[in-house]
């Protein structure tokens, strides 16, 4: 991997030597460990979000306002929109 990168990177101009792109591709490996925490969904729970987006809408552009509910425990959703003139 740090090879390629190299290689790449002195196309561009790059002046240093290998060791130096060799180093630093292993430690950005040793930095960028990936974590993973479980999803824990409590009955009950909801996650919400409203904004404004703009949407095609009978072939003129308008401005949306949206509202979306979900609850993951059970997998349900509510998505409720309202259009206004842009």
């Amino acid at each position: 991997m740090a090879e390629r990168i190299y290689e790449r990177i002195r196309e561009m101009g790059y002046g240093g030597k290998y060791t130096q792109m060799k180093d630093a591709v292993r430690e950005l490996l040793r930095l960028k460990q990936e974590v993973f925490m479980p999803l824990i969904h409590r009955v009950g729970e909801a996650q919400v979000d409203f904004g404004y987006a703009l949407a095609k809408v009978s072939g003129g552009l308008r401005k949306v306002g949206f509202f979306v509910m979900v609850l993951p425990y059970s997998d349900a959703f509510f998505v409720r929109a309202f259009e206004r003139d842009v």
